[in-house]
């Protein structure tokens, strides 16, 4: 198992981050060196910006056996919305905001929206949420899957569940889903 940090998250260098849009080549490095390694089967989870960074690379880097998209959000002005929302201020106040982004890093809003990357994937995907998470809502995560280009696909949603990785939060319901989806949409025999 490789478990990266993307760049300018966690531990890893740099001071850029782009929501998930220039991270996807970090993404795109792990699977190459992988495969450089001698794996065949390679599958991609991400969480938060890590699942909208795997979303963004669908488009350049097919080949996965798998995908596990979890709180992703759909559309960069939903991520900004759902927090502004948070602290009860309107949202024309993140429009500055959203316009500096696209500015600094040369990608439209339409192009900051993992929701335009995802009818790309063709691997079997399995998208999860939690029905309590603050940053995104359950129909975000459904306009997702909806839109995956997948036919081998799933959707779960944790009753009770937040914004955090649901293996920690969900461990036996986690691995539940997960088994479940890997033997019936990609194809492994897992007990």
């Amino acid at each position: 198992m490789l478990r990266p940090d993307l760049r300018g998250v966690g531990q890893s260098a740099g001071s850029l981050v782009s929501m998930g849009y220039y991270e996807r080549q970090d993404r795109e490095a792990c699977i190459a060196w992988l495969r450089e390694r001698g794996y065949k089967r390679i599958g991609a989870h991400g969480m938060s910006m890590g699942a909208a960074t795997l979303c963004f690379a669908m488009k350049d880097t097919p080949g996965l056996d798998f995908a596990v998209v979890e709180s992703s959000f759909d559309t960069f002005k939903h991520a900004i919305d759902r927090r502004l929302e948070l602290v009860y201020l309107p949202h024309v106040i993140g429009w500055p905001f959203e316009a500096a982004m696209c500015l600094r890093l040369g990608v439209s809003m339409r192009g900051l929206s993992p929701l335009e990357y995802v009818s790309y994937c063709t691997c079997p995907a399995l998208f999860l949420c939690g029905d309590s998470e603050r940053f995104l809502t359950v129909s975000d995560t459904q306009t997702m899957f909806d839109r995956c280009g997948s036919e081998k696909k799933k959707l779960h949603v944790f009753m009770g569940g937040h914004h955090r990785t649901s293996m920690n939060t969900f461990p036996e319901e986690s691995r539940r889903v997960l088994r479940e989806f890997l033997n019936e949409k990609a194809g492994y025999a897992i007990p």
